[in-house]
């Protein structure tokens, strides 16, 4: 501590506060946004990464556990199963992760409603379920009579890790001057295009291969939408849809949800009620629900289709956390759908087309990797109505 005077002067110390200015706090969405931005600059600038982070953030403590808990986790993974330091750490940043896309994506909130798992060092998790059909009930026995012997019917699915990833690229004259500008772009990169790109394999019905889980409408036929359009098909499709899965559950239906696009939860909030010219629905839409139901609306769903499901049979399972990763050394085929290797092992020779080497064009690359899977346990709990007419 250097003495001034009487004043005290603390070297490398954050600016004094005011006594009624607290620190604001940083969401841990926020830290892995930062996280990103420091790695970046310190690999632009050729920079150490404690310097960075003292020159952007000043002494964020919390910034720098996060930082030391990527470092330890990279060179041993390990570290993130011992309890009390980084696999609580671990779990926080991958909930954070995902409240990042919580305003417009589906996938988060139906893992809250849902069983969330988190694969850590696991390379399958077996997830046990009971078969729809009772095989161990009791029965009326007569007095004497020998009592049946019966046995439970059980099935699990296994499911291994499969990851979303994808890798993006700019050149270094174009980031030089965006220091401020970094958070919000990787943000709004993070939470608009991965929440489109997720629900999309999400809500499809594809079913599963060794790349990407089965979309949760593979399998299940569309009912026939209620023609006519206004409060009776409104009052239609809701009876059909509900009445689906309570009979292909036997009513053992625990946590449903609605899946639906804005416009169209805006749409039954304003269907009014033929001759009287009340809104029935509109105070329960606005409290998020419909015929008790909670909705989850996200413009990834089409209009005009709705679906229907019991969440409690929905598991999904992640990583510890999405990794981020940049280079300036690498060699890409630029190709957004279906890229290749730099040169094909199938036919020796073949280059890939067309490539950009980021060292020689003084570009950098950043890719993202989010280990992540998910499945449904029972079957006949996913209901969907295409081209409502309300």
């Amino acid at each position: 501590m250097v003495q001034r005077g009487s004043t005290a002067v603390r070297p490398h110390a954050e600016p004094l506060r005011p006594l009624s200015v607290q620190r604001k706090k940083i969401e841990p969405q926020e830290l892995l946004v930062r996280l990103g931005v420091v790695q970046l600059l310190a690999h632009q600038q050729r920079k150490p990464v404690d310097l960075i982070m003292r020159e952007v953030y000043g002494e964020d403590e919390a910034l720098r556990a996060v930082y030391d808990w990527a470092v330890k986790a990279a060179t041993a993974p390990a570290m993130a199963t011992v309890v009390g330091w980084a696999a609580e750490l671990v779990q926080q940043m991958n909930i954070g992760f995902m409240e990042t896309l919580m305003p417009k994506s589906i996938y988060p909130r139906l893992s809250a409603a849902g069983l969330n798992l988190s694969f850590g060092t696991n390379g399958k998790i077996v997830v046990p379920t009971r078969a729809l059909t009772p095989t161990i009930a009791g029965s009326f026995v007569g007095e004497g009579l020998p009592i049946p012997v019966r046995q439970g019917l059980f099935t699990s699915q296994a499911l291994t890790p499969k990851k979303m990833a994808v890798i993006t690229t700019w050149t270094r004259e174009i980031s030089e001057h965006s220091v401020p500008a970094i958070e919000g772009l990787l943000r709004n990169a993070i939470q608009e295009d991965t929440a489109i790109s997720l629900d999309s394999v999400l809500i499809d019905s594809n079913p599963a291969t060794t790349i990407r889980p089965a979309g949760i409408l593979n399998g299940i036929t569309p009912l026939t939408p209620t023609a006519g359009g206004g409060f009776n098909a409104l009052v239609g499709d809701i009876k059909q849809i509900s009445g689906q899965l309570l009979t292909a559950t036997k009513g053992n239906v625990r946590t449903p949800v609605w899946l639906m696009n804005p416009q169209q939860v805006n749409s039954a909030g304003l269907v009014a009620a033929p001759g009287a010219g009340a809104f029935p629905f509109r105070d329960e839409i606005s409290n998020g629900r419909l015929s008790g139901w909670p909705i989850i609306g996200s413009g990834t769903v089409p209009l005009g289709t709705v679906i229907a499901m019991d969440a409690a049979d929905y598991v999904s399972v992640g990583g510890d956390a999405p990794r981020f990763e940049l280079s300036d050394q690498a060699t890409l085929h630029m190709e957004d759908t279906a890229p290749l290797d730099i040169v094909s092992g199938a036919a020796p020779g073949t280059p890939a087309n067309p490539v950009k080497s980021m060292f020689q064009t003084d570009s950098i690359a950043l890719r993202l990797i989010l280990p992540i899977n998910w499945t449904i346990r029972r079957p006949g709990v996913v209901s969907v109505v295409n081209g409502v007419t309300w």
